[in-house]
């Protein structure tokens, strides 16, 4: 609150700063224009003047209610995004609360689909009507006001599981109400705030002396729409003959308009009542003259970078950092200026680990350090939550990522003077402006090309090649729901075979896409781009489906049954949370699927990430409920975690393949010893990727049960598996 009442002081000083120097500098042309006589030109340069006046006066402050109206819009929409990936448990009043204090809304709130609204006490009276007249905020964004009370932001939120709510935010009534008034017309004018859809006034100012009645606005706003384009000034005389300056400027992104009625005759007004004082002073005006017109330059100035400013650093924001970035490169060689893009990895932990009061402490010391490493022509900026910008200029890219490295560098070295164990790392994507066209194109392909990089701290740069990939991506996620309902998608299966005969042969279930136009896709391609869209989600259901009806048809043909593993994606398991085996459970219910048959393989990294022993539990629990069973596959490739097996019901372990690659007679031990240790916790153990024959006597001697791999079989389609499966039980 304390940077909000200094942003508030410093405004109103700006306004009597401006007030006092155009008043300063009329002066001077007043005393000069009536000791030449020339009375007729001095009055038409002074409406000049107030017509400028009023028109940059009544721009701001339309800029400063779209600024507000968009800050609104877009933490609401981010939020609900947040809680359509975030498990419904995590949503707690201190945790909105928290939200609600970051961006000083008056409250925040979710509507649910049966009409309750969490927390309860955050939602006045007046909503309950309000969310019945407005249905549609269960489709789409909307942003409303409610006279006197206040300004709504809603946005809708989509739970995997088919749930549905809606964010609601509050915007203080008065916070719009005192930007309104921010336009000081000395009580001589007015200014209000009209819907244009609805001709509602929706804040008009009470003070003003000028007296505009609601139907002579309303014909005031009908002849503004005769004119062509935004920000118009036209004059205009009122029923008592009064000639008056009108000005109307749209605030973006609604059907709001910004008017300002203002007397043509305002600065005369102000200069005749004060004529005795003016004249005395004259002399002195005319001496300092030309400081004035340099001061109001530079507030002009002050005040631009202010419309500009990331509230929370001080320093641009994204729409500043556009702005200047062009003009910087104006007229230079593009080719000299690549825009890089920042993402501060992991950060969620800080604000979750120290609080967001001491995350926004950390954003604005990363701001600070990266201002003092750059050069004089070059820009940073905050875009928004942990995501930072910069303008450099370098032609080698090789230069950019040593830039990069310092950076990183010089901020770990001040934190780990606190900190001697925390350090942060960076994701990071660039693109040059030649090849974007622009500062804008140019931030959106660092972006994309930052999520391309496995490796922190090094910059990956948007080219040809990713522009290609990025093609391709679009032309992938637009075949998919034809390919869905096509059935392009198809099942291959790959023998788990136990080595010493011991029990029937089982499979896994694995993806294969032939599309009639493109050929053949290989996972390796499709997989990664449908983890990154949220496409994954319907191919691990499809695929699920998919095995059921196999299944379902050996049954019907009398054929016996093989056990099928099928997997689930760890970004299916973030956006359905642990009731999603719920999902599969709908599946299951349209098929006769035998319980033990189906067995769901999860990576050990989704148990370790989670860190949320329930969580997990209800996951496996939940899949086990249903009948099936549950693999840890992967085990080894991370950190495992031995007290995981202690924790979690779990029927099968897979061994990653890294352990027999490269294998010596530690690496031996270590199998041998899983191995004996699944089967003490009554698991089974998978060994997967074995090739050599070598590899399978060893695993047999050590008692695994099945092993996966091309020295049995490569995935095959269903039909070639049936003769596999024939060939090998003879």
């Amino acid at each position: 609150m304390k940077k909000m009442g200094g942003a508030w002081n410093m405004e109103t000083t700006r306004k009597r700063s401006r007030i006092f120097t155009i008043c300063a500098v009329l002066v001077a042309m007043f005393c000069l224009a009536v000791g030449a006589g020339n009375t007729v030109s001095f009055e038409r340069m002074m409406n000049q003047v107030v017509e400028r006046y009023v028109s940059e006066n009544n721009q701001q402050v339309a800029s400063q209610i779209s600024y507000r109206l968009k800050m609104g819009r877009e933490f609401v929409s981010d939020f609900a995004d947040t809680l359509s990936r975030m498990p419904q448990f995590l949503l707690t009043e201190d945790f909105i609360s928290r939200k609600t204090a970051a961006v000083e809304l008056e409250g925040l709130m979710v509507l649910f689909e049966d009409g309750s609204v969490f927390p309860e006490s955050a939602c006045p009276d007046y909503l309950s009507q309000w969310f019945e007249k407005n249905p549609d905020i269960w489709e789409k964004q909307v942003t409303s006001y409610v006279a006197d009370q206040n300004l709504i932001f809603t946005a809708p939120v989509h739970y995997g599981d088919g749930t549905e709510a809606v964010v609601v935010g509050l915007q203080n009534y008065w916070s719009i109400k005192a930007l309104v008034f921010r336009a000081d017309y000395q009580e001589q004018g007015a200014s209000f705030l009209i819907d244009r859809k609805d001709g509602e006034i929706l804040i008009a100012d009470e003070k003003s002396a000028l007296s505009v009645t609601d139907q002579q606005l309303y014909a005031l706003l009908e002849t503004g729409r005769e004119l062509e384009g935004d920000g118009q000034v036209y004059e205009a005389v009122m029923p008592n003959g009064q000639e008056v300056f009108v000005s109307l400027y749209e605030v973006r992104d609604t059907d709001w308009v910004q008017a300002a009625v203002i007397p043509s005759d305002f600065l005369m007004a102000q200069i005749e009542r004060h004529m005795d004082v003016y004249a005395a002073v004259v002399v002195a005006v005319m001496v300092l003259l030309g400081v004035l017109i340099g001061h109001l330059m530079k507030e002009n100035q002050r005040w631009e970078r202010l419309s500009v400013t990331e509230p929370l650093t001080g320093g641009w924001s994204r729409e500043g950092f556009i702005k200047l970035g062009t003009q910087n490169t104006e007229g230079h060689r593009l080719h000299e200026w690549i825009v890089v893009y920042l993402n501060i990895k992991d950060f969620r932990y800080i604000n979750e680990s120290w609080g967001e009061e001491d995350g926004n402490l950390m954003l604005q010391f990363i701001y600070r350090m990266l201002s003092g490493l750059i050069n004089e022509e070059e820009l940073v900026s905050r875009s928004s939550m942990d995501h930072f910008f910069l303008l450099l200029k370098e032609e080698d890219d090789r230069e950019v990522n040593r830039r990069i490295l310092k950076m990183k560098e010089a901020v770990n070295e001040r934190i780990r003077c606190k900190f001697s164990e925390y350090s942060i790392d960076f994701a990071v994507g660039a693109c040059r402006l030649d090849i974007a066209g622009g500062v804008p194109t140019a931030m959106n392909k660092a972006i994309y090309a930052s999520k391309l990089s496995d490796t922190d701290n090094v910059c990956s740069f948007y080219n040809a090649g990713i522009a290609n990939m990025l093609e391709r991506e679009e032309r992938l996620n637009t075949l998919f729901e034809d390919s869905v309902k096509n059935r392009d998608f198809k099942v291959y299966l790959q023998p788990k075979v136990s080595p010493s005969e011991a029990r029937a042969c089982q499979a896994e279930a694995l993806v294969r896409w032939f599309h009639p136009q493109e050929g053949v896709i290989y996972p390796s391609e499709f997989i990664p781009i449908f983890e990154k869209n949220g496409k994954i989600c319907s191919l691990d259901l499809y695929m699920f489906e998919e095995v059921c009806r196999l299944i379902d048809r050996w049954i019907k043909e009398k054929k016996t049954l093989v056990s099928i593993s099928v997997n689930v994606s760890r970004f299916h398991l973030r956006e359905a949370g642990s009731e999603i085996w719920k999902e599969y459970k709908r599946i299951l219910d349209r098929y006769d699927i035998p319980e033990g048959v189906i067995e769901m393989e999860l990576t050990e990294t989704i148990l370790l990430e989670e860190n949320q022993i329930p969580f997990v539990k209800a996951v496996l629990n939940g899949f086990r409920s249903c009948g099936l069973r549950v693999a840890l596959d992967d085990f080894g490739f991370a950190y495992s975690s031995l007290s995981m097996l202690k924790e979690f019901a779990v029927d099968t372990l897979k061994m990653d393949r890294s352990f027999f690659v490269n294998e010596n007679d530690k690496s031996r031990k270590i199998v041998g010893s899983i191995i004996q240790l699944a089967h003490s916790l009554d698991m089974d153990v998978v060994a997967e990727g074995i090739e050599a024959k070598e590899q399978v006597e060893m695993l047999r001697k050590m008692g695994c049960d099945l092993i996966q791999g091309y020295v049995y079989s490569k995935p095959l389609p269903v039909g070639e598996f049936d003769q596999w499966r024939e060939e090998y039980d003879r």
